[in-house]
């Protein structure tokens, strides 16, 4: 919540939303609208951003120079436009390999501003820069934020309050259902959901936000005018229609793996809370998992059987102290929105913060019969004295009972409380 706190005291700080945005207990629908119609109200440009510069800035970036290194020209040249009239040969002189200044000058072509920016009018791209009122601040606190985005859809869905769920390609139908859940669980109670547009869990997120009536942002790692994978054209379509897609390459660039994972640091800095549903150990998945730790951001993941590779990630991330999501409403507590009436969650109980080795050893047990400790140690894959201290815990807490002398089962009628790290 905290950091909601800070991001919204950024957004007054700069302008883009009035002082007092929200007092009054103000749901975050209602910000939303609100902050659509400022940026619907809001001179073409954005917020005194020059036309001409942001498209001088697409085209620097479009030859991937990378976004440190552009800044650092940006500040050598004085404006975008200068930087783009200098010309890779001047560019060289920052230092850089002679094998990139090769690339760039292969790829460099004095009219690509004109280019890009009629490439934008023709698929209804908007390009967003530093400094529009449209573009988020939480990108910031990347050690390489972008220099611009394009978005096809609603830019104002990125200044919500946003959650990122993201997983495996090859996800089961437990995994594909839960992302589902966790989505339409952030969706109702008003928040964004982020995803990549990948099959597997990415699809079920997004399509789980839709069908909760809320709103879900793509961020590809090509150009915003397509859908990839070709076969998620439906579902891309109806994101554009009441989501957006995001990218920070700009029409007709087609996603390679470098670019994947630059995209996966878009997800981390966009959201307050990450959550992986399912993934296996060497995930890209688990890359944004790291970003958002390296930003400070809340990582989540979901507790899945030892026997599952499409787990192993997750179990891992627990292990190592991340949140464990029992419920889905935990997600939305977690990202500091109120969860709506009738939601995913079991209701009842105390909120109560659990360790990491309670979170895995409370996922394992069962609602309606007792599990001994012995099916416990194997499916958590804990010695069994850490088990039995974490079960001890759990039931001085009335999160769980004892049955039989050494068997356990949930206690029923209590939801699960959000995990913390240790």
């Amino acid at each position: 919540m905290a950091g909601g706190l800070r991001r919204g005291r950024r957004l007054v700080a700069a302008g883009r939303i009035p002082a007092g945005w929200g007092a009054g207990g103000s749901s975050p629908l209602k910000e939303l609208e609100g902050i659509t119609f400022l940026l619907a109200n809001s001179p073409p440009g954005g917020n005194g951003v020059d036309d001409q510069e942001r498209w001088y800035a697409a085209a620097c970036a479009a030859l991937e120079v990378g976004p440190r290194r552009l800044r650092a020209l940006k500040e050598r040249f004085g404006s975008w436009r200068a930087v783009w009239t200098a010309g890779p040969g001047a560019w060289a002189e920052t230092g850089a390999a002679p094998a990139a200044v090769e690339s760039w000058r292969a790829r460099y072509r004095p009219d690509a501003p004109q280019r890009i920016r009629e490439a934008c009018r023709r698929h209804g791209v908007t390009v967003l820069v530093p400094g529009d009122a449209a573009f988020p601040v939480g990108l910031e606190d990347l050690k390489s934020p972008p220099v611009v985005l394009y978005a096809r859809g609603n830019p104002a869905l990125l200044q919500g309050r946003l959650v990122t769920v993201v997983g495996t390609r090859r996800a089961t139908p437990y995994g594909r259902r839960t992302a589902g859940r966790i989505a339409a669980a952030v969706a109702r109670a008003g928040g964004v959901v982020v995803s990549g547009l990948a099959m597997g869990i990415d699809s079920c997120a997004h399509q789980g936000a839709l069908e909760a009536g809320g709103a879900t942002v793509a961020v590809l790692a090509g150009g915003v005018e397509r859908s990839i994978p070709r076969c998620n054209r439906a579902l891309y379509e109806e994101i554009v229609d009441r989501g957006l897609v995001v990218s920070e390459y700009p029409p007709g660039t087609v996603p390679e793996r470098g670019r994947f994972h630059a995209r996966n640091r878009l997800m981390a800095a966009l959201a307050a809370v990450t959550v992986v549903v399912e993934a296996p150990l060497g995930s890209g998945a688990l890359i944004t998992a790291e970003r958002a730790l390296e930003l400070d951001r809340r990582v989540m993941a979901v507790p899945g059987t030892i026997e599952a590779e499409t787990f192993q990630g997750c179990l891992s991330l627990l292990r190592e102290g991340a949140a464990c999501v029992i419920d889905p409403v935990d997600v939305a507590v977690e990202a500091g929105l109120q969860a709506a009436p009738g939601g995913a969650g079991t209701g009842g109980g105390e909120a109560r913060s659990l360790t990491g080795l309670e979170s895995v050893v409370y996922a394992v047990l069962d609602v309606d019969r007792p599990v001994s400790v012995e099916t416990i140690v194997r499916r958590s894959g804990l010695p069994p004295a850490r088990a039995v201290i974490a079960l001890t815990a759990l039931e001085l807490r009335g999160l769980c009972v004892r049955q039989g002398g050494s068997a356990w089962r949930v206690q029923a009628g209590i939801t699960a409380p959000t995990s913390r790290r240790v």
